[in-house]
């Protein structure tokens, strides 16, 4: 099977870029870090556009936030669309997790 694809072994999985929105969408929803509540789709989309990154090791991350979290966590500043006044969220766990779903989807 060298340089073949074996295709018993390949894996289908039914997951998106839309999946990891709402999963970001879901992670700062539980935070309640302040963002309208119209704005959240649209500040999950672009946490995860702009901020977003795959881990080798998900412990190993979880303790670099954990320890020196100022060094990692990122600053998102948006603009609600109804009353025209900015909003600042800390983005921290969420720019490795959204992408993890690819990895463990349960």
């Amino acid at each position: 099977a060298e340089g073949y694809v074996i295709g018993s072994c390949i894996k289908h999985i039914p997951i998106a870029g839309r999946d990891i929105t709402y999963f970001i969408q879901q992670l700062l929803r539980e935070r309640e870090v302040g963002i309208p509540p119209e704005q959240s789709l649209e500040t999950a989309k672009a946490v995860k556009e702009r901020f977003s990154y795959v881990c080798p090791d998900l412990v190993k991350e979880f303790n670099k936030y954990d320890t020196d979290g100022t060094k990692w966590i990122k600053q998102y500043t948006g603009i609600n669309a109804i009353s025209k006044k900015e909003f600042t969220i800390d983005v921290g766990y969420e720019r490795f997790l959204g992408p993890e779903i690819f990895f463990h989807p349960e």
